[in-house]
């Protein structure tokens, strides 16, 4: 089946390749294709791609879209965080080398690089209370999709404006940074990150980053990361290690913002906070009104306890719902 998909893969390649400049419009040539760096790529195969699928959705193709929706869907042992079903995310099971036996990590196989990925994956579903809101969140997803294809000139200011990562759609403040990690204490941390997104979206840097990263990731033995590297080095697919714990309480903040954003007289409120390591970097001035903020913040949740056992605990009662 491997050795059917990749002959499969370079056929469609070459006929792709086949494409000469007179397929171009004189505006894909001079403003596209500048924009989107495999846009040449993306409309060679796409007609390929709709005429295997309608003509002979039994075929390879068909079959392996099929395997790969069935071994990345979540269950109730296996967590499979949304950003990763975008595409393949086949969880590996716990062994030495490929596996990982490290608590609280799991490793997945991920851009298994067939022919219809770069296509299909730009399409995202959209989720919601109502019809509307789950068609406004697909023309959401898969507009940052197309904003993930974006020359990286243009992509990446925009994700620092946004703080939105396109191609995942998680939040930059989530995800790590190596450089805030590192030299945070010295440059701070929104400049620590502002300078890793220029770095990854500069020529190499996101393959330069990612290596060091993978070589410096502490919560896998040496071995492990030797093995990861190499993997996604030398052979077309990826592996991934996930978080399980910290996976799980952004996903389900993601979920529980996207459906109470929706709620009639939903509001936002905005919960500042900084790590206990990181406090000795701010001012005297700003140590006090943090100070200030956090007692504030204490002072409110005690009056809300108070009221809960006032109301017996009820929910809406708590809420101030009479």
């Amino acid at each position: 089946v491997v050795e059917a998909l990749v002959v499969s893969n370079s056929r469609l390649c070459a006929q792709v390749a086949a494409c000469d400049a007179r397929a171009f419009t004189e505006f894909e040539r001079e403003f596209l294709k500048r924009i989107f760096p495999f846009y040449s790529y993306t409309k060679g195969i796409t007609p390929l791609i709709r005429k295997e699928l309608v003509e002979n959705p039994g075929g390879l193709m068909g079959q392996s879209i099929r395997v790969i929706n069935r071994g990345s869907e979540p269950s109730e042992d296996q967590f499979v965080p949304e950003y990763m079903r975008q595409s393949a995310a086949i969880p590996l099971p716990e062994f030495p080398l490929l596996g990982v036996t490290s608590p609280g990590i799991t490793r997945f196989v991920t851009n298994i690089d067939l022919p219809h990925e770069s296509v299909l994956n730009l399409l995202t579903p959209g989720t919601g209370n109502t019809p509307t809101a789950r068609a406004m969140d697909a023309i959401s997803k898969t507009g940052q999709n197309i904003l993930g294809q974006f020359n990286p000139l243009l992509k990446g200011p925009l994700e620092v404006a946004m703080n939105r990562q396109f191609f995942s759609g998680r939040q930059l403040s989530d995800l790590y940074s190596m450089v805030e990690q590192d030299v945070g204490q010295l440059t701070g941390g929104p400049l620590a990150r502002l300078l890793e997104q220029a770095a990854l979206n500069a020529p190499g840097g996101s393959r330069v980053l990612g290596t060091i990263r993978q070589l410096r990731d502490d919560r896998i033995s040496l071995p492990e990361r030797l093995a990861k590297l190499g993997v996604n080095a030398l052979t077309g697919i990826k592996l991934q290690d996930v978080d399980r714990d910290k996976t799980y309480r952004l996903a389900a903040r993601s979920t529980l913002n996207q459906i109470l954003d929706q709620a009639p007289g939903m509001s936002t409120f905005e919960n500042l906070y900084i790590s206990p390591e990181d406090i000795q970097r701010l001012s005297p001035e700003e140590s006090r009104q943090y100070l200030l903020y956090r007692i504030l913040q204490a002072e409110s949740a005690r009056r809300r306890r108070e009221q809960a056992r006032q109301n017996e605990l009820d929910p809406l009662a708590a809420l101030g719902v009479g």
